[in-house]
């Protein structure tokens, strides 16, 4: 599909040196919103050169002034001359010659649409370019498509440019919406790591001793301690600058336990408290369990649970690394009640605390086995979860650590 008229007299404008401001703008938007408009441009600047190439093959010079459209009736003119004495076809571009056009052409267009009408700057907010080295508050325009949001506690400042746009947040937060990019790479750069993104939705939150990171969707990558990882939609990060990121993987279903409130069946001693939001995003919750016996704080929920679909149980959770022993216990089904007591067939799977700092648990429900020291009268029918009734944290002796997500994953 051809280009409009008005489009190739601005590209005429353009390869010929004569636009004006008005004129410039006029083709930067017609080649951001028109894949035809980029085109022509492309076929009439191989077109030019070759025009160029004519003249001088021919020992003549192209007036500066001259536009394109008289170069191409001046070299129409020429080649049917030669034509008609030496029964030859009027000369073309040679391949390599139009290949090599071409490829010098878009690395150009690339830096004429990065630099015209004040487009080199990274941002922008409320029509005005923001260049690289401002400060950046509220919600700012990404170059290239998209937007950042940033808190209102954020410190964060322009750089790179306009094909390779860089966030600096050094406090708060920031949710991004990034449009899939033709060139160059946003990025967000951190005291901790860095995310690189070509297209999606993330959040990106630096909390003084970490980044966390949220894709909501499409994929980052980031990067922390030489190591880059991938994180895909619904999963977090964690930076913490000199240590290897850690990843936290989507899950089908987060579990409803974010509030304290609800882990109220607990051993003697055992306390549950609120203690700010872990690295997905979520309430964390404080787990103070002493060291007699095997303290325990359970999350109880009548109406049972159908948990079939899912493969496995992923837990995130803040761990010492001291190496104590801990259980995720799985209340499966079973009477309410049974001699006082609920009567749910209990399954648990064991672990080590042998991980300092936030990261995620996974266990295939496979893992999981029967309780053997349950009271008489409870269920022995297998792990059906059909309808899980609850789950439990147990520990053999003190553990203090704090638990964020738990949820379901995968497929059985």
């Amino acid at each position: 599909m051809s280009a409009p008229a008005a489009v190739s007299e601005l590209i005429a404008r353009h390869l010929d040196g004569r636009a004006d401001p008005a004129a410039t703008a006029a083709l930067d938007r017609a080649l951001r919103t028109d894949p035809s408009a980029a085109r022509a441009l492309v076929r009439a600047a191989v077109v030019d050169a070759g025009l160029h190439r004519l003249h001088r093959s021919d020992g003549a010079a192209a007036p500066a002034e001259a536009s394109i459209t008289t170069r191409l009736a001046a070299a129409e003119r020429r080649a049917a001359t030669r034509s008609a004495r030496r029964r030859m076809p009027r000369p073309r571009l040679l391949p390599p010659l139009a290949a090599a056009a071409a490829l010098l052409l878009g690395l150009g267009i690339a830096i004429w649409l990065s630099r015209a009408t004040g487009a080199g700057a990274p941002f922008s907010a409320a029509g005005r370019a923001l260049a690289a080295g401002t400060e950046l508050r509220g919600a700012v325009g990404l170059a290239g498509g998209g937007s950042v949001a940033l808190s209102a506690d954020a410190a964060a400042e322009a750089a790179g440019d306009a094909i390779d746009p860089v966030l600096r947040l050094r406090r708060g937060s920031a949710a991004c919406a990034v449009e899939p990019r033709r060139a160059g790479v946003f990025r967000v750069s951190t005291p901790h790591g860095e995310v690189r993104v070509i297209g999606t939705a993330f959040r990106v939150t630096v909390d003084g001793e970490a980044t966390g990171v949220m894709v909501e969707r499409g994929s980052v990558a980031v990067s922390a301690g030489g190591i880059t990882l991938p994180v895909a939609a619904g999963a977090g990060a964690r930076l913490t600058g000199g240590a290897e990121p850690a990843v936290f993987a989507a899950v089908a279903e987060v579990l409803p336990l974010g509030d304290a409130r609800a882990w109220n069946n607990s051993s003697s001693g055992v306390r549950v408290m609120a203690d700010g939001r872990g690295p997905t995003g979520l309430p964390a919750l404080r787990f103070a369990l002493p060291g007699q016996g095997s303290p325990w704080a359970s999350c109880i929920w009548r109406a049972g649970r159908d948990w079939r679909g899912a493969g496995g149980i992923s837990v995130v959770l803040e761990g010492t690394g001291r190496g104590g022993r801990l259980q995720l216990e799985v209340m499966d089904d079973g009477p309410e009640r049974v001699g006082g007591r609920d009567g749910y067939e209990r399954f648990i799977v064991d672990f080590r605390d042998d991980r300092a700092g936030w990261h995620e648990r996974r266990f295939p429900f496979a893992a999981f086995r029967r309780r053997p020291d349950l009271w008489p009268g409870m269920p022995d029918d297998g792990f059906g979860r059909a309808s899980v009734h609850g789950v439990s944290l147990i520990a053999t002796g003190a553990w203090q650590g704090r638990v964020e997500r738990i949820g379901l994953y995968g497929t059985p």
